[in-house]
């Protein structure tokens, strides 16, 4: 699904992060898309301990790897393997650097629901002036498009083209380019954009 809380209507609109959905019951490994530091404190565990598809995981994890100095890379309702957890905790730092490709865990799909994963890139670098503080998420947030390869771009853009076939077909299709990088969505002289109330 395309950027952050596409039609989903409790959220406010944005290319801020991807949702990536699974079919029910079928485990989908996630791999961490580049090498990574990951701190102990960047680790929020709000599901529980469970065997999924063989392998010890905790559910519903948001979890931020440090790619640089400027970008991180974040994943929220991951599945996360429970040896990655403990590496990072078991270190005398407090943290630990993973390879990319690393198996860090799954796209938790139960039986009985659908879970989507949610992926996404904070630079310090960008600044969508969404706010006037200019290291809010709101601000810091980009297309994670825009981070991977010319190969991989095109491998993900082919892979989606379905999807946003079905989006025009349907008419769903205001920002469902992922091509577009922008941040900020508001369109000089109309109505469509993102809002917020002084409070």
């Amino acid at each position: 699904m395309p950027f952050f809380n596409y039609l989903n209507t409790n959220h406010a609109e944005g290319p801020k992060k991807w949702y990536i959905k699974a079919c029910p019951g079928d485990p989908v490994k996630v791999y961490l898309p580049a090498k990574a530091l990951l701190r102990e404190k960047n680790v929020y565990v709000s599901g529980n301990a469970e065997m999924y598809n063989e392998d010890k995981v905790l559910t519903n994890v948001k979890v931020y790897f440090e790619a640089s100095a400027d970008i991180s890379l974040f994943f929220m309702h991951l599945a996360l393997l429970v040896d990655i957890k403990s590496e990072v905790e078991d270190s005398s730092t407090g943290s630990a650097v993973f390879e990319a490709g690393t198996h860090i865990g799954y796209l938790y799909t139960p039986p009985q629901g659908t879970y989507s994963l949610d992926f996404g890139v904070e630079d310090e670098g960008v600044d969508s002036e969404l706010t006037s503080n200019d290291d809010h998420w709101w601000n810091i947030r980009a297309n994670p498009l825009d981070y991977f390869t010319e190969e991989v771009r095109q491998s993900i853009l082919e892979a989606y083209q379905s999807n946003y076939q079905r989006l025009l077909d349907d008419g769903y299709t205001a920002f469902a380019d992922l091509k577009d990088s922008r941040s900020n969505f508001n369109e000089d002289g109309k109505i469509w954009g993102v809002w917020f109330k002084d409070e």
